[in-house]
């Protein structure tokens, strides 16, 4: 089996990850795979471990696709920053299982992507999309949560994950025809 090309594709809710992606999964069959944002069979919580636990499994598969690239609808970052925003806005939830887990497994054993696509979106437009699913329950439904996402995925990039090359789009004013076209011409699709 060829060993894959994996993309981690990151950004805030409504960036154009899973529609993107979605969208390339049926333009180019025969040369990537794409996998989704939750491949963990028990039943989904708000448990972080769970979140941990899905992370690992999406890099595995990933890692068996034998397709020439593979996209991964989000990837560890989403799940430490999502944990982040919880602390600091809400500061309610102990997650230092979360920050253990990305600087004590994730980082010493490598189980990273080749490469990172982040979308950077506007939160006010990510809340506007999205405006009849938003719960308080939800990090990824709070303004502040949003930006503070935008920044800190590039800050965590930058700062521990810097040898991974990345490809950063800012998604307005783009159409999606237009932001499938940036990762077809970037991955020569």
């Amino acid at each position: 089996m060829k060993e894959s090309l994996i993309v981690y594709v990151e950004g805030i809710p409504a960036s154009g990850k899973t529609t993107t992606l979605n969208r390339l999964a049926k333009e180019f069959p025969d040369r990537i795979a794409v996998i989704p944002e939750y491949v963990n069979s028990e039943e989904m919580n708000n448990d972080q471990g769970w979140f941990m636990k899905n992370d690992e499994m999406k890099l595995q598969k990933a890692r068996e696709s034998g397709k020439e690239i593979t996209f991964v609808d989000r990837g560890h970052l989403s799940t430490v920053i999502y944990s982040l925003a919880e602390v600091k806005i809400r500061d309610t939830k102990n997650v230092s299982n979360v920050f253990d887990w990305y600087f004590e497994t994730i980082l010493p054993n490598k189980q990273l992507p080749d490469y990172y696509v982040l979308l950077l979106t506007d939160p006010t437009l990510s809340l506007q999309r999205r405006a009849h699913l938003l719960t308080p329950d939800n990090m990824w439904d709070y303004p502040e949560a949003l930006t503070l996402a935008n920044r800190t995925y590039l800050e965590y990039m930058n700062a521990y994950e810097a040898s991974i090359p990345r490809l950063t789009i800012v998604t307005q004013p783009l159409t999606l025809d237009q932001l499938a076209q940036k990762f077809i011409t970037q991955f020569k699709l």
